[in-house]
């Protein structure tokens, strides 16, 4: 933790969400939750500690949340699904989850964390947006992770009329969100030549142009030595984990973790 936080504080802010947070194993079983869970799925304590993670999702959708939760363990990336929140009382509620996977060589163990938002009249058109880009072949979700803060993970390799769409929708959501922080993750990126760089650099100057501020995340030894090999400078904050983007974003924000 930071010098002036306190995991009392940390539990407090994830208490304050009106988001559901919880962790759970690779296995599917419940470590941690905050309030917001137990009042949304209608389970105990008692019952939730006791419940699969797949439990609370329709079973018609079991296996499609299995395949992000195999390509969030495989691929150490960030994966966002929309499916429906079955409750205690078998009430089916849309809800869009992101997935990411916690990893501790300390402690020789790791985990799922995961941030569920219910899909609400107003998320309804942003989602069909979001679908219609798909459709397109763009794969760069991007979610609302903390107030003012979006985040936007790139896969694969970005065409550009995949760049340029992913861009529009980035700046969108910036403008109907308010927010002030964009971090892009670039874990799940096959590569960075030329063009997609100079598309990240065209975003990052759009972001900054509105007033927004961007981090980039995931750059791993092959894409930055990629990069000053084709000699590209960012003038933007980078980070090489989510993890760090996401607490250098929550300091930027002056929420303070560590």
């Amino acid at each position: 933790m930071a010098k002036n936080s306190s995991p009392e504080l940390l539990e407090e802010a994830i208490n304050s969400f009106g988001d559901l947070f919880y962790v759970f194993t690779p296995e599917g079983a419940f470590v941690e939750w905050n309030t917001q869970f137990t009042n949304v799925t209608g389970y105990s304590d008692e019952e939730i500690s006791e419940l699969n993670v797949t439990a609370l999702v329709p079973e018609s959708e079991r296996e499609r949340l299995n395949e992000a939760l195999d390509t969030v363990s495989r691929d150490s990336t960030t994966v966002t699904i929309s499916t429906e929140l079955e409750t205690k009382t078998k009430d089916r509620i849309p809800y869009e989850f992101q997935l990411a996977k916690l990893d501790n060589s300390d402690r020789n163990d790791n985990a799922v964390a995961s941030i569920g938002r219910e899909i609400t009249d107003s998320d309804r058109e942003a989602v069909s947006q979001l679908m219609s880009y798909q459709s397109q072949g763009l794969s760069v979700p991007i979610v609302e992770i903390w107030d003012g803060i979006l985040l936007s993970t790139v896969i694969g390799k970005l065409s550009s009329a995949e760049a340029e769409m992913f861009t529009d929708a980035l700046l969108d959501q910036i403008a109907e969100k308010g927010a002030s922080i964009a971090i892009i993750d670039i874990t799940g990126a096959d590569s960075v030549d030329t063009q997609t760089a100079q598309h990240l650099i065209d975003t990052i100057h759009a972001v900054k142009l509105m007033g927004g501020q961007t981090i980039i995340t995931g750059l791993n030894p092959n894409i930055s030595q990629t990069l000053v090999k084709l000699g590209i400078a960012f003038d933007v904050e980078t980070r090489s984990s989510l993890q760090d983007g996401l607490k250098t974003a929550l300091k930027l924000q002056e929420v303070a973790f560590d």
